[in-house]
């Protein structure tokens, strides 16, 4: 677990700096996505629940940008 997720924060870091310079940057939000989606199955799967829980609600936040219900910003 611990490997792949620092794998996927490193994606993040990634996709962040990228809206940071582009906020409609479908690609990296997409991408941002996805990270924190496998760290919260897997975190699920593996019962660590306060990283689920975290995990769950960033996703519910980028879902919300995915779907223009929410704008992001600095």
């Amino acid at each position: 677990f611990q490997t792949e997720a620092l794998d996927h924060l490193q994606q993040i870091e990634a996709a962040l700096l990228a809206l940071d310079a582009a906020p409609d940057d479908r690609d990296a939000l997409n991408g941002l996505f996805r990270s924190f989606h496998t760290i919260k199955g897997v975190s699920g799967f593996l019962h660590l629940h306060p990283m689920h829980r975290l995990t769950h609600e960033v996703e519910s936040l980028l879902d919300l940008a995915r779907t223009d219900r929410l704008r992001l910003n600095p």
